[in-house]
């Protein structure tokens, strides 16, 4: 007996999923999940931990289900225009709405400013190995907020990337893609023309080179979780050692183990801070995989593109 549709297990294309969701096809909605499930949960923890956010299970599955509510609104699938282009318009909802869960929890002062400090980790780049100037010297600073100057420096060393030869641009947003999400779909439309292969191959090694640089960025997340913790930890000893202080109580053995255990406490903090790990960057050998570039013309390129950008902000060229 004949059922409506083929239920085996077939690859279909996203133009033809995204056809049979609209129709409200059990079969649609079952293959577009298979297919990007996986997908859905990379972005998201990216995103995350792009915004140095440390979410919980809760805030990831608020992130996952606004994803999914978003996707079982037929109008939205109705205005892809491009069915080919569906994998980057859902990474785009996947980032969206992480930002908007992030912004909306870290609305106290102190979360605000991490926020703003860790926003512009990518600025703090050398530019070059055999210089102390960094992305952030070529961007003009005013007393503003941090928020706000986060978000011009960002803004301004796009348009200086722009500004750049393609050559040189590109290897320099592939570095900087941890940091920032700076490769448009253009940009990986012409990667994949020069190298004669799908757009789709681009992304998939984008894809995974990014899902290495966050296994390894789990050591970073990782520090940065016992530097709070410790901080937190000698705040709350200081605490006790002041009442105690204060205290008409004489207890100063009490007072006096306290105070060895501050000193003890906030000199395993300043080991770890003296251990503060790198950003995590690409290497040139993955850059180069993905352009079909020798690891030695990345790092030409790479060379020349920080020269340029030193050059443009010297002679104040226009971008």
């Amino acid at each position: 007996m004949e059922t409506g549709h083929d239920t085996r297990d077939v690859v279909m294309q996203d133009a033809d999923i995204i056809q049979l969701c609209i129709r409200g096809d059990s079969l649609g909605w079952k293959n577009l999940f298979e297919k990007y499930n996986t997908f859905i949960d990379r972005q998201i923890i990216r995103t995350f931990t792009m915004d140095f956010y440390s979410y919980g299970d809760d805030d990831y599955e608020q992130v996952k289900n606004d994803v999914i509510d978003t996707l079982l609104v037929v109008e939205n699938l109705q205005k892809i225009k491009n069915p080919e282009r569906f994998k980057q318009w859902l990474a785009r909802i996947c980032r969206n709405k992480t930002h908007d869960l992030v912004r909306k929890h870290k609305s106290i002062k102190s979360s605000a400013e991490e926020s703003a400090r860790q926003a512009t980790l990518s600025l703090h780049m050398p530019l070059d190995s055999d210089s102390s100037s960094t992305l952030e010297d070529i961007v003009p600073s005013e007393d503003r907020s941090q928020d706000e100057a986060a978000l011009e420096h960002a803004h301004r060393v796009k348009l200086i990337l722009a500004s750049l030869d393609w050559i040189y641009r590109i290897p320099m947003k592939l570095y900087l893609i941890f940091c920032d999400d700076l490769m448009s779909p253009e940009d990986i439309d012409r990667i994949a023309g020069e190298r004669n292969v799908p757009a789709a191959e681009v992304m998939k090694q984008i894809d995974g080179m990014i899902d290495r640089m966050l296994r390894k960025h789990e050591k970073n997340i990782c520090h940065e979780g016992a530097l709070r913790v410790l901080s937190s930890y000698i705040a709350r000893l200081k605490s006790r050692l002041f009442y105690a202080q204060q205290s008409t109580a004489d207890d100063s053995g009490s007072v006096g183990k306290t105070e060895q255990l501050v000193r003890q406490k906030e000199q395993k903090l300043a080991e770890l801070l003296a251990a503060q790990p790198k950003p995590i960057v690409p290497s040139n050998r993955q850059i180069g995989e993905i352009l079909g570039l020798k690891e030695e013309t990345v790092a030409t390129r790479l060379f020349r593109a920080r020269k340029l950008i030193q050059h443009a902000e010297k002679q104040k060229v226009p971008v």
